[in-house]
């Protein structure tokens, strides 16, 4: 049954769906390689109302009875090949928080000293012993009475590339999802519904490495694989300066570019040369990893993604409904109170590549609501807003830099309480509902933006900085999600949908491709 008010009806009406626009209609995800997951291709804002709005504009229907239930069935696909860091500019996937900084690895109780201190009584899982020979060369101590207790120039940021090339790695990760998505439909009462989500996925993250195939060569390439030395390829920069070394047979570089292979070191610091930090870090890389107790192999996993439970409320409002000069349209305001868990594979700290499944075991709830103008015979718009709150959990042998300089890779590891920031989401659509014959397309924008997670250390710790990981972990995406739907029947439909990336900050470009078998009774 409609409602049928007049034009000054209409400003009450936008304010109440606006007060009622605190999320959208699905929740987002604390998930960065997939922020904004999608379960079918019909419109997010169906809600089981098509048929019934239909019949509110008087139009013939095929059936009378509103739709009671819904289900739909989606095989998927998501790629990624580079994503952006937290500046915004291009990144390689395994980069995003930034490149893999060795040097650094040696600073503060990275590996023990003579006296076999670690933080706060930490253990690596081995002994350190390649980490410790690289320090004691490239860092060499003061004097001979106190040999690995005072090293000259360690721990001074000055030795860090500000431009991320002297001793530092590139990843060219391949991301790659394949999944099946359901959504499950209920139309209760009154405008009530309830709508059930879930989905399976297989994930891996690929670089075309092999450890055990690398023999040390001094190179600053490692041919045809996507892990990358960019030592050779330092330059001086602002704080940063290099100078050339005189012995010239020890070059560095292989086969790249001859105007690189000069060994240079930083000024200074003459034992930091391209030579001695390439033979004693960069080409021991697989070692070292695995001295620490970090898997640097690639990943490929199976599991349940998210199962999410979302309670909403809609109702269509006839708006100029016996004013023959003034448009005739629905106003339809929504609301959605959402839930959901990660039952699947949480991340292991060690495995250096690994993706999340849905959101990696932390339970999130959020609310929803907006509101939507749709048209007779022509469009239907609408805004939705959003929030999503995730719930703290803790992690045992979270990795956790000991000093403000270490990045991609920390030796040391501890136990956390992890509480992730919350997201804000807005998304704006435009739709038609068989625009040419029984296809119905619709377009929407959508904006996430997560706030900055907090991490707690289970057992207070100076030596930690978890601090560092908390300001890398703020992201914002924009999306665009576009879905076709062809009516088969009064019953089923077929759709395709597309998510295509707009603009990011320190997260992937993901785009998703999904086809979807629908049905309603």
């Amino acid at each position: 049954m409609s409602t049928s008010l007049g034009n000054k009806a209409l400003p009450a009406l936008v304010i109440a769906g606006l007060v009622s626009s605190y999320a959208s209609a699905y929740l987002s995800s604390l998930n960065r390689t997939d922020a904004y997951p999608m379960y079918t291709s019909l419109d997010p804002h169906e809600f089981l109302y098509t048929r019934e709005k239909q019949q509110i504009k008087g139009y013939e229907t095929s059936r009378e009875e509103p739709q009671r239930f819904g289900i739909s069935i989606s095989p998927f696909g998501q790629n990624a090949n580079f994503g952006k860091d937290i500046d915004g500019d291009f990144s390689a996937l395994g980069d995003l928080n930034g490149g893999w900084s060795m040097i650094p690895l040696l600073f503060d109780n990275g590996c023990p000293n003579v006296a076999g201190t670690f933080p706060c009584g930490t253990e690596l899982p081995s002994a350190c012993k390649t980490l410790q020979t690289a320090r004691n060369i490239l860092f060499p101590p003061a004097n001979d009475f106190t040999p690995g207790i005072f090293h000259l120039g360690l721990n001074n940021p000055e030795v860090i590339d500000p431009l991320e090339r002297f001793g530092f790695f590139t990843n060219n990760l391949k991301y790659r999802k394949r999944g099946l998505r359901s959504e499950l439909d209920f139309y209760i009462w009154g405008g009530l519904g309830i709508n059930g989500q879930i989905g399976i996925a297989d994930i891996s993250q690929v670089l075309n490495d092999k450890c055990e195939d690398i023999t040390p060569s001094y190179s600053c390439i490692y041919a045809d694989l996507g892990r990358i030395n960019l030592t050779c390829f330092a330059e001086p920069s602002c704080g940063f300066r290099l100078h050339h070394v005189t012995n010239d047979e020890e070059t560095c570089c292989g086969d790249a570019d001859p105007s690189y292979c000069k060994n240079c070191a930083i000024t200074g610091f003459d034992a930091l040369t391209t030579y001695s930090v390439n033979k004693y870090l960069m080409d021991q890389i697989c070692v070292i990893a695995q001295e620490i107790g970090v898997d640097i192999t690639n990943f490929h996993a199976t599991s349940v993604e998210e199962a999410r439970l979302n309670l909403y409320w809609r109702k269509a409002f006839a708006i100029n409904e016996q004013e023959d000069d003034w448009p005739h349209f629905l106003f339809i305001p929504f609301f959605m109170a959402s839930g959901s868990i990660s039952p699947g594979k949480k991340m292991n700290p060690n495995k250096i590549f690994a993706a999340p499944f849905g959101n990696d075991g932390f339970s999130a709830a959020g609310f929803s609501g907006g509101f939507n103008f749709d048209f007779y015979d022509t469009v239907e718009i609408g805004a939705e807003f959003g929030y999503t709150n995730f719930f703290k959990r803790s992690i045992c042998n979270f990795r956790v830099p000991n000093n403000k300089c270490q990045q991609g890779l920390y030796p040391f590891t501890t136990n956390v309480e992890y509480n992730p920031g919350s997201n804000w989401m807005f998304g704006a659509k435009i739709a038609g509902y068989h625009f040419l014959e029984n296809l119905s397309t619709y377009f929407q924008y959508v904006m996430i933006s997560h706030s900055k997670d907090k991490i707690c250390l289970k057992t207070p710790c100076p030596q930690f900085v978890p601090d560092l990981l908390e300001k890398r972990s703020v992201w914002n995406t924009k999306l665009a999600n576009i879905g076709f739907t062809y009516d088969l029947s009064p019953y089923m439909s077929l759709g395709f949908f597309w998510q295509a990336p707009l603009s990011q900050r320190n997260t992937y470009r993901s785009s998703t491709v999904m086809l979807s078998f629908n049905a309603t009774y």
